[in-house]
């Protein structure tokens, strides 16, 4: 059974992308100005049995907008999401094509925050080590009227803290 096809011919655009996804309310919104990276993104998708697509235009204060397209295939749910993600930069004209047939259209801020190290335990010896390109993204989202939801939506990926951990000769059950 053919369940998807990618395209692989350009795997650079693939990713398995798996993550912890926790929807949580804001009680401090200053703290969100420590972020080290700011985006604004406004985005559009359509959800199928298979998966979904969504158009994505990011704002970077002082930079051009720039367009994307992503189509993601789930292969499992719950708190952790798993899926086949494949990306692809569009123009301005494809995204506002889309835009016009979506039902679903989201603003929202993101607040990207680098974890600097990760603390654990191993039998009896405590650790402390690097963890470079892992990062907390905190989503705020806006309703119509430009407003600012008081929850917000946090995701790490996963696979990058699996990677740090075996380049550490680690496991998940060795942090606390």
């Amino acid at each position: 059974m053919k369940l998807v096809n990618l395209g692989l011919e350009d795997q650079n655009n693939v990713k398995k992308e798996t993550e912890v996804v926790i929807y949580a309310k804001i009680t401090n919104p200053e703290g969100l100005s420590h972020a080290s990276k700011i985006e604004n993104h406004e985005q559009a998708q359509i959800k199928t049995k298979k998966g979904s697509i969504r158009v994505r235009k990011v704002t970077i204060t002082g930079n051009e907008p720039y367009y994307e397209m992503t189509s993601k295939i789930k292969t499992r749910g719950s708190s952790i999401q798993e899926s086949i993600e494949k990306t692809e930069r569009i123009n301005k004209k494809t995204y506002d094509l889309f835009i016009e047939t979506c039902d679903s259209f989201m603003s929202k801020v993101r607040y990207i925050f680098p974890v600097e190290t990760i603390t654990g335990k191993k039998n009896d010896l405590t650790f402390q080590i690097p963890a470079k390109g892992l990062n907390f993204e905190v989503d705020v989202f806006r309703n119509p009227k430009g407003q600012t939801s008081e929850w917000c939506k946090i995701d790490i990926e996963v696979d990058k803290l699996s990677d740090i951990l075996k380049e550490n000769d680690l496991t998940v059950q060795d942090i606390k």
